[in-house]
């Protein structure tokens, strides 16, 4: 048994709290804890059946080279769907399933919309200038930038619609893991976690780019072009102030925490 497969030392204490006091007595006594120890991680799972609630929480001391101690502290909880027992959850998993179809509907018509707008964009552009589909791709996708945002937007609802049903497909064995070894049954819990904080960051930055595609519908608007063609025309300027922005709150960021540190 290692951590997260990485290798190391384990050792599982007790809930129970005398028993905890003395395994941590133990390992003292029996110099469990060395100068050269770099790395300590405590971490543990907790369930709330009730609720269909998990948590996984993980304590990490890092002793770094210069003899700094760096502590973090890391804490995923996620919603079960509770696929063990479907009858007895069905309404709760339609109301909560419902509107990721929903969804995933809109993202097949838009694909289908690319798709007819691509299509479009090759014909006219075979009959002007031949068969070259390299060339339309780059044409179609950089002559507007909103076509560029809608692919990326539905490669990152496709990503995230494949890495929910995997974790729907963990999600199912949660009885069986708990059932086998406790150590598997930690990495198990901090894999399925962590998947549901990239669904999460995943999704997070789609909605980012949803929420640019009203623009691309509104643009035939004489203000809502005007304004397009503003910003456009600035964006040289606009690039180069986010970039001397970005530079002075790193400068600023650095001498934070060369005077406060963490």
């Amino acid at each position: 048994k290692s951590y997260g497969d990485h290798g190391g030392l384990v050792c599982l204490l007790d809930v129970d709290e005398v028993s905890f006091r003395k395994q941590l007595g133990l390992l003292q006594t029996e110099k469990f804890f060395v100068p050269e120890t770099s790395l300590l991680v405590v971490e543990f799972t907790l369930q709330n059946s009730n609720r269909q609630m998990l948590a996984y929480t993980r304590l990490e001391f890092v002793l770094l080279p210069s003899g700094a101690l760096e502590k973090s502290l890391s804490v995923r909880s996620l919603l079960l769907f509770g696929l063990s027992d479907i009858l007895d959850n069905f309404g709760n998993l339609v109301l909560r399933f419902l509107p990721g179809l929903i969804y995933l509907t809109f993202t097949v018509r838009f694909i289908y919309a690319l798709y007819e707008g691509l299509r479009r964009e090759w014909v006219r552009s075979a009959h002007k200038e031949g068969d070259r589909v390299l060339l339309t791709l780059f044409t179609f996708f950089r002559m507007d930038i909103f076509n560029s945002l809608e692919a990326v937007s539905i490669s990152l609802s496709l990503a995230s619609a494949v890495l929910f049903i995997i974790w729907c497909v963990e999600n199912a064995n949660l009885d069986e893991r708990k059932a086998g070894d406790f150590c598997a049954f930690l990495n198990y819990s901090e894999g399925l976690t962590q998947k549901v904080t990239d669904y999460n960051r995943l999704s997070a930055i789609n909605i980012l780019l949803i929420g640019m595609r009203p623009f691309k519908f509104v643009r035939q608007n004489q203000r809502i072009a005007k304004m397009n063609q503003t910003l456009w025309a600035a964006s040289q300027d606009i690039l180069w102030f986010v970039l001397l922005l970005f530079l002075t709150m790193c400068g600023f960021a650095t001498l934070t925490y060369l005077s406060f540190g963490r």
